[in-house]
C-alpha cells in the first residue's frame, strides 16, 4: 500500500487525539506485504505459545483481506486455547470427561479425516501455521488413543501425516525448536541437580529422577488444577494421574501433592453422576471403575484413618451384589457384563462378559479386606475368584486348560466372549483393550490375596500351573514362534508378567520352588530383591533418568490428556534412532518402599518416609513382616532429621539402628509405628529394623 508524505502527515495528526504517534507508525508498518511476511515468520519461529498468540493477534489487526482475517481467527482460536487453557477456558463445575476438559476438549474431534482448522492450499502463506497446530493435534490424538497407537496401519498413517506437516513447519520456520523436537531434534532437559561424587551411582540417578518428578508434579498442581479440583483432561482422565505420582503420594510426605489429590477426589464426589456412589454413565468397566477405584484406592492409602473413604468404597457393594453380578447357568458367581452403571447392566449380549479388568473395580474393596478383614467383601470376592479359577482349568472354546481366560460370558459361563477366538472377547470397540493378556497379572495377584486371607491353596492353582510350565521351558520362545491361542503362545505372552507376581508369592508363602523362573524372567526391582545385583539395578535407575530427558514441555505444556503425563516418549520413539525407556513409577516406588509386584492389589510396601522427596535417595533391601532394611543417602550439607512409618512389620518388639548411631528399641503396635532418626550428610547410611 503506497502512502504519500502529505497523506501520511494528515493521518498522523488526525489520530493524535486518540493514540500516540509510535502506535500509528507501528500499525502502518505491518500493512506492507514485506512486513506481513516478516510477521508470519516471527509467528512461526516463536518458541513461546503465548507470544505466538500476541503475534497472531497483531496479524489479524493488520490490513489483510477478509478471507485471511477469518483464517487467522480460526488459527487464533486453537493457538489461544493451547496457550491459555488454564487461564481462559477452564470452567469449574463442568461434569464431562475428555470433551469437557479444557486441555483436550477443543482438539478431541481432530483426526486424519476431520479438520478443525481451515483446509488451505499448501502454497498459502498461512498453511505452515495450520500445519504446526494440526501436526501437534494429530500427535496428541495418537498418544492418547489406543485405537490409533496400537493399530499399526492407523498409527503409521497418523505418523506419516504428522511428520509431513511438521517438516513443512521446520522448512518455513527454522528457528522453531518445538517443531524440530517433534521430528526428534531437540536439546535434552538438563539435570536439575548435580552429580555427587560421594554418593553411589544408583543414588545419584534416583535423586535426579525424584527431583524432576517432584518439579513436574508441583508444576501440574500450580499450573493446571482449578478450583473444583480438575486438571484439564476431564474427570475420567484426571483421576488416573495419581498412578504416576505414587512415589510422592505414598512413599514420601509431599503435602502439595496429597492435598491436590484430596481436592480432586472430593470434587469428583460432588458431581451429580456420582451422588449414588458410582457413575450414572453407561460404559465399560475399564472406564466406569476409574472414577470409583482410582480415588478410593488412593485415598484409603493416604488417609486410612478417614472414615469417609471407607464408606464410599463399601457403598458400591450394594450395586455389585444386587445389580452387576449373579449366579450363572453353571452355578458360579460372576459379573454379568463389562458395561454397567448405577442403574444396571447393558443388555447387549456381546458385552455380557466378566473380565480380568473387573479386578480394577474391586481394588478398594480388596484393600479393605486385606487391612480390615471386611467379611462382606471377603465372602463376595472368594466366591467370584473361585469362578475364575474354575474357568482357568477348562479347555472350552479352544482355550488351553490352566490359562486364565480373557472373558467369562454371561449367563452361560463360557470362558470366552462372543468372538471366534477365546483371547479376543470382542466386548468393546477399541481393539486390544480386553484382549488377552490384559490385566492377567492383576487376577493372579487377586488369587494371591485370596490365598493369603483364607489359607486355601486352591487359589494358588493358576499361578502354580503356569510356573510349572515355565520351569519345563514351555513358552520360552517369542510369541510369534507359536500358534496364536496355544498354551505355548499364552505362556510366552505371560512370561514378563509372571515374575513380579512370583516375587510376591515367594514373599507370602516362603516357597522358593520357582526361583529359576524369577532368575530367568524377572526385571527391575523384583530382580534386584532376588539377586541383589546393584549394577543391574543402577542401569535400570539410569534408564528412569533417561526417561525424563525429553524437553520439559513434553511433560507439561504439550500434554493434552492427563492420563498420559509421561507417555509422550511413545511418540518420540517412533522418531528417535535410539529409543528412550518409558517412565516406570512402580519401579521407583518399589525401590523406595520395598513393594514387589503390583501396588494396586495386595500392596506390600513396607514404609512411608515422613520427609520431602528432595535431596535424598533410598533403596530398600529387605521388606518382610519381621525385618526391614534400607540404604539411605542424604545429599544436603547438614544432617537430616526425619521420621519413618512402618506399614508391613507385625506388631511386636524390634531393635533398630541407623549407621553411626546407637541401637534403639521400639514396640510396633496399632498406635505406634513410627521412629525418628537422623541421617548424616553425604554418607551412605543403613537402616536396619529387626
Amino acid at each position: 500500500m503506497n502512502i504519500n508524505r502529505k497523506g501520511f502527515i494528515e493521518r498522523c495528526l488526525a489520530a493524535c487525539a486518540y493514540v500516540s504517534l509510535p502506535s500509528v507508525l507501528n500499525d502502518l508498518a505491518v500493512l506492507t506485504e514485506k512486513d506481513l511476511s516478516a510477521l508470519i515468520l516471527r509467528i512461526g519461529n516463536s518458541n513461546d505459545d503465548r507470544e505466538r498468540v500476541k503475534l497472531i493477534e497483531e496479524f489479524m489487526n493488520a490490513d489483510i483481506s477478509g478471507e485471511e482475517k477469518k483464517i487467522a481467527a480460526e488459527i487464533m482460536n486453537i493457538a489461544d486455547r493451547w496457550a491459555y487453557g488454564f487461564e481462559k477456558y477452564a470452567r469449574p463445575g463442568t461434569e464431562g470427561n475428555e470433551s469437557a476438559g479444557y486441555l483436550c476438549g477443543f482438539l478431541n474431534r481432530c483426526s486424519l479425516e476431520r479438520y478443525i482448522l481451515p483446509k488451505l492450499s499448501e502454497d498459502h502463506r498461512l498453511f505452515p501455521l495450520i500445519a504446526f497446530y494440526r501436526s501437534r493435534m494429530l500427535t496428541a490424538r495418537l498418544i492418547q488413543s489406543g485405537n490409533i497407537i496400537n493399530v499399526p496401519d492407523v498409527r503409521d498413517k497418523y505418523l506419516a501425516e504428522s511428520w509431513r506437516l511438521m517438516r513443512i513447519v521446520t522448512a518455513s520456520f527454522p528457528e522453531n525448536e518445538l517443531a524440530a523436537s517433534y521430528l526428534g531434534k531437540y536439546k535434552p532437559w538438563e539435570e536439575i541437580v548435580p552429580y555427587e561424587q560421594s554418593a553411589p551411582e544408583w543414588a545419584n540417578y534416583q535423586r535426579m529422577v525424584l527431583e524432576k518428578l517432584t518439579r513436574l508434579v508441583h508444576w501440574w498442581v500450580d499450573n493446571r488444577q482449578i478450583s473444583d479440583g480438575q486438571f484439564g483432561g476431564g474427570w475420567g482422565d484426571d483421576v488416573e494421574m495419581w498412578r504416576v505420582w505414587i512415589p510422592l503420594l505414598f512413599a514420601f510426605d509431599d503435602e502439595k501433592a496429597v492435598k491436590s489429590q484430596e481436592k480432586l477426589f472430593n470434587g469428583l464426589y460432588r458431581l451429580s453422576r456420582m451422588q449414588k456412589g458410582y457413575t450414572t454413565i453407561m460404559t465399560d468397566v475399564e472406564h466406569t471403575a476409574e472414577e470409583y477405584a482410582d480415588p478410593l484406592y488412593c485415598m484409603l492409602n493416604m488417609q486410612p484413618e478417614n472414615p469417609v473413604w471407607e464408606e464410599r468404597a463399601l457403598k458400591v457393594m450394594d450395586f455389585i451384589e444386587n445389580l452387576w453380578s449373579g449366579v450363572n447357568e453353571r452355578g458360579q458367581l460372576q459379573f454379568k457384563s463389562t458395561w454397567f452403571n448405577v442403574d444396571g447392566v447393558h443388555p447387549d449380549v456381546s458385552r455380557a462378559c466378566d473380565t480380568p479388568y473387573h479386578t480394577r473395580l474391586v481394588e478398594p474393596l480388596m484393600l479393605l479386606w486385606l487391612r480390615k478383614g471386611n467379611r462382606r467383601v471377603g465372602d463376595f470376592v472368594t466366591k467370584w475368584l473361585r469362578t475364575w479359577v474354575e474357568a482357568t482349568f477348562t479347555g472350552e472354546a479352544g482355550k488351553p486348560s490352566g490359562i486364565i481366560p480373557a472373558a467369562i460370558h454371561w449367563p452361560d459361563g463360557k470362558p470366552a466372549g462372543v468372538g471366534i477366538n477365546w483371547w479376543e472377547p470382542q466386548n468393546h470397540t477399541e481393539p486390544t483393550l480386553y484382549y488377552f493378556p490384559t490385566q492377567q497379572n492383576m487376577m493372579y495377584e487377586c488369587f494371591l490375596q485370596a490365598y493369603h486371607m483364607t489359607g486355601d491353596e486352591y487359589f494358588l492353582k493358576p499361578l502354580r500351573f503356569v510356573s510349572e510350565q515355565r520351569l519345563q521351558g514351555t513358552g520360552d520362545g517369542n510369541a510369534g514362534d507359536y500358534r496364536t491361542g496355544s498354551l505355548e503362545w499364552s505362556l510366552s505372552v505371560l512370561k514378563s508378567r509372571i515374575a513380579p507376581v512370583l516375587m510376591k508369592y515367594r514373599t507370602i508363602t516362603g516357597d522358593t520352588s520357582y526361583d529359576e523362573i524369577i532368575e530367568k524372567d524377572a526385571r527391575g526391582y523384583e530382580r534386584y530383591i532376588f539377586d541383589k545385583d546393584a549394577e543391574r539395578l543402577t542401569k535400570e535407575m539410569d534408564n528412569q533418568r533417561k526417561s525424563l530427558s525429553l524437553p520439559a514441555e513434553w511433560y507439561t505444556t504439550e500434554v493434552r490428556w492427563t492420563d498420559r503425563l509421561f507417555t509422550s516418549v511413545r511418540y518420540l520413539n517412533f522418531v528417535l534412532k535410539e529409543p528412550l525407556p518409558g517412565f516406570n513409577a512402580g519401579f521407583l516406588f518399589s525401590c523406595l518402599t520395598g513393594n514387589v509386584g503390583n501396588y494396586q492389589i495386595m500392596p506390600v510396601f513396607g514404609v512411608k518416609w515422613l520427609t520431602e522427596s528432595e535431596n535424598i535417595a533410598i533403596l530398600t533391601d529387605e521388606n518382610s513382616p519381621e525385618r526391614f532394611a534400607a540404604r539411605l543417602f542424604h545429599f544436603g550439607d547438614t544432617p537430616r532429621q526425619m521420621k519413618v512409618r512402618f506399614l508391613n512389620l507385625r506388631d511386636g518388639k524390634y531393635r533398630w539402628q541407623i549407621t553411626g548411631a546407637k541401637r534403639k528399641s521400639i514396640t510396633i503396635d496399632r498406635e505406634n509405628r513410627e521412629i525418628e532418626l537422623s541421617i548424616p550428610s553425604k554418607e551412605l547410611s543403613y537402616l536396619i529394623v529387626e
